[in-house]
């Protein structure tokens, strides 16, 4: 490793994140060209649904306390309030399996979810509790710089994953999509456990009071960022929603396959370096450091990479699809023409917005996800008759909405580094 990279923490916990994330990744866009001939096209338009329903579920099983374990000046707090979303989670998803058992039938039709696959919606609390657990234990690693470790639990889970669904795919049982899904959460929970009681959290630090006053000290998580959160990601969602009511399920298989390659994996490492980001954004503003260079330096990076990406897809997005995964393809590397930019603009902004969790901006950051949830929303119900059409709205609406986003960061940021000139 060059000296410069062994001597710069932050440049260097980004790079271990994000090489272990592309790795993890690998594993299942690899695995997509012989999934893909083992399975149904509609079978992979009916998975996407439920991951979309997942991550739904998931960014409101905490409530959003998990956010708050890293900005801990206090390892005893940071177990504490890690307790209370392990609790919050379990909670949650228990109350949505019984209201998911009880309102059965009224459920899967809002869903507009496929009658015969309709009992996947019954595990989808179990996943979000699996995955929403590990996304908790995350953080106390984040929290650790355990950048190591986290990548090779990403490897763990996808690898996991990738093995149960291939096994299902060659005695062409499809829930074996899901089941795959599953096993690879458990897989990545068992590993998170292990490690996150290695690096210091321990149950003899946890009590009932000690979670109550955490819970208490930082109440503005679930109260400002619970529901924007989960808007947000419904928002995320409902561009399959929005294929799969307008076009049917087989255009929403070609759709899931351009967000498998272009979306997936840009905000899988987008996610990394956003978790790099916060603990170092938390510890600068702890320490009483400048940000803002930090910002600009990391959204010229990411724009360099994201810019190589949207060229590529642009000029070799029908071949390169049609050659990988199978000639039907080609019209998933048509749309990943029009979506390139769109899918690229959270890659680059997203790791920057950690600026106003980590300013604790909370309101700042909710209404603007309460916006971009109501604009989401109206296309939900535009009537597209054309689906590149919607992909080019789409495309649109997140250029202007990740655009105000960026600048807002950046300015908050500045205004920060302006005030501790003032004090010094």
């Amino acid at each position: 490793m060059p000296i410069k990279i062994r001597q710069n923490e932050f440049l260097r916990n980004i790079l271990m994140l994000m090489g272990g994330t592309s790795l993890a990744q690998v594993i299942p866009i690899a695995l997509q060209p012989l999934l893909r001939r083992l399975f149904e096209p509609e079978l992979f338009g009916i998975y996407s649904l439920y991951l979309s329903y997942v991550s739904v579920v998931v960014v409101i099983s905490t409530l959003k306390w998990d956010m708050a374990i890293v900005i801990q000046k206090d390892d005893k707090k940071a177990m504490n309030i890690t307790a209370v979303a392990l609790l919050t989670s379990l909670v949650m998803n228990t109350i949505i399996l019984i209201c998911g058992i009880i309102f059965y039938d009224p459920i899967l039709g809002l869903l507009k979810f496929p009658e015969a696959y309709g009992w996947w919606v019954l595990f989808v609390p179990l996943s979000a509790w699996l995955l929403s657990s590990y996304q908790v234990l995350n953080y106390w690693l984040v929290r650790k710089k355990a950048f190591f470790i986290i990548s090779t639990n990403k490897i763990i889970r996808r690898s996991a994953e990738g093995i149960v669904q291939s096994g299902f795919g060659f005695i062409k049982y499809g829930p074996g999509m899901m089941i795959g899904d599953l096993v690879g959460n458990f897989a990545n929970v068992m590993a998170g456990i292990f490690q996150s009681s290695r690096k210091g959290l321990s149950l003899r630090e946890i009590s009932l009071p000690a979670m109550r006053k955490v819970a208490a000290e930082e109440s503005a998580f679930p109260k400002y960022q619970a529901l924007p959160a989960l808007l947000t990601t419904i928002s995320i969602a409902l561009p399959v929603i929005i294929v799969n009511k307008y076009f049917g399920v087989l255009e929403t298989s070609y759709f899931d396959l351009t967000r498998m390659v272009l979306l997936v994996p840009a905000t899988l490492i987008a996610t990394a370096v956003s978790q790099v980001m916060f603990q170092k954004l938390s510890e600068r503003i702890n320490t009483r450091k400048h940000i803002a260079g930090l910002l600009l330096k990391t959204s010229a990076v990411l724009g360099g990479i994201a810019l190589i990406i949207i060229l590529i897809m642009y000029f070799l997005g029908p071949f390169l699809f049609g050659f990988v995964f199978d000639e039907s393809y080609r019209v998933s590397g048509e749309y990943a023409r029009l979506l390139s930019v769109a899918f690229m603009l959270p890659f680059i902004v997203s790791p920057i917005s950690m600026t106003l969790t980590a300013l604790k901006k909370l309101k700042i950051l909710a209404a603007w996800q309460i916006i971009y949830f109501a604009v989401m929303i109206g296309l939900l119900y535009g009537n597209f008759n054309n689906i590149d059409k919607f992909f080019v709205v789409f495309t649109i609406v997140n250029v202007v909405a990740y655009a105000i986003y960026w600048l807002v960061s950046i300015f908050l940021a500045m205004q920060h580094d302006k005030s501790l000139k003032k004090i010094n």
